[in-house]
């Protein structure tokens, strides 16, 4: 490894470390790597705007707005309410409820951030009240909304494709056994530690309202079914896909949860948009880093350092 090799790894831990902005770091150590290396300030640009210049990238901002359009408390009470009907009479029955919503959520937003905001403000006051301790409401929640980056559609995922020029959908494909697992874990240990602070079963509402409470969440559970169904089924595109989740959620919003009035609507696109420019940015600045790496022959011997470990495949 060279002498730029070991300099640019460590600025680049060392900048984060020291908490500056992850945009700068990437697209400041690239331009500055690149420059050491030969490369010209016209050719550093010209870079960026033929890695920007994706079809498949613009389903960063279509999932971005979906996660939007789908973030209001409607989807996420009748996700808990589901859930509730089938696993609620279970040990630690509101705990599990709360998780199984919160992987459904991450499932329909692809995003952690958003699947926080949503189901937060729901199951957090829920289990406080069946006697579940503050602390373990708040860091049930927390942990089960970074499933938002692991089940798909994940929108880190989208992401992260783009900038390693990765298989999307095999992507997708390769998050749903570690999603459930994780899913499974937290499970178990969501029945330990609910044995442990006695907390209240959630009793079976009967087979009506168990009815009732499952045809309300259909509607949410449509977004991930036609958004994978529609991937794998080769019906659509990463992109197209994308933009069917944004426009499936705005209908379930606004007509069905009404949790979003037309009103609204332009205030979410406007976020969305500031959402993606800085995602943009960073994945502009990761694509010059990227591409330093690959002319230092860095890669390379990263490669070369895990294949010659001989590694079995356990």
């Amino acid at each position: 490894m060279s002498t730029a090799a070991i300099l640019g790894l460590a600025g680049l831990l060392v900048l984060l470390a020291l908490g500056v902005p992850i945009y700068i770091v990437l697209t400041g150590l690239g331009i500055v790597l690149l420059l050491a290396d030969g490369a010209s300030i016209g050719g550093i640009g010209q870079d960026i705007l033929d890695h920007m210049n994706s079809a498949t990238l613009m389903a960063v901002p279509f999932f971005v707005i979906a996660a939007g359009f789908i973030q209001g408390g409607g989807i996420a009470r009748a996700l808990i309410d589901m859930a509730s009907t089938w696993i609620g009479r279970l040990p630690g029955g509101i705990a599990l409820s709360a998780l199984a919503a919160t992987a459904l959520f991450a499932a329909i937003s692809g995003s952690s951030v958003a699947t926080v905001l949503a189901m937060g403000t729901m199951v957090v006051p829920e289990m406080l009240q069946h006697g579940y301790r503050r602390p373990f409401a708040l860091g049930l929640t927390a942990a089960a909304g970074t499933l938002g980056i692991l089940i798909p559609p994940s929108m880190p995922m989208v992401v992260y494709g783009l900038v390693s020029e990765t298989s999307i959908p095999r992507l997708f494909l390769a998050g749903v056994v570690p999603g459930l697992i994780q899913v499974g874990l937290f499970a178990v240990v969501v029945m330990v530690m609910a044995s442990v602070q006695g907390a209240r079963k959630v009793p079976f509402p009967g087979w009506q309202a168990a009815g009732q409470a499952n045809l309300r969440a259909l509607p949410a559970l449509a977004v991930p079914l036609i958004v994978l169904g529609g991937i794998y089924g080769g019906f659509v595109t990463v992109t197209e896909a994308a933009a069917l989740s944004a426009a499936v959620a705005l209908v379930v919003s606004l007509f069905v949860y009404r949790t979003l009035t037309f009103l609204e609507v332009p205030e979410v696109l406007v976020q969305g948009i500031s959402r993606t420019a800085a995602i943009l940015l960073i994945i502009a600045g990761a694509d010059l880093l990227s591409g330093w790496m690959t002319r230092d022959g860095l890669a390379a011997h990263i490669a070369a350092f895990a294949t010659g470990l001989d590694l079995t495949p356990t």
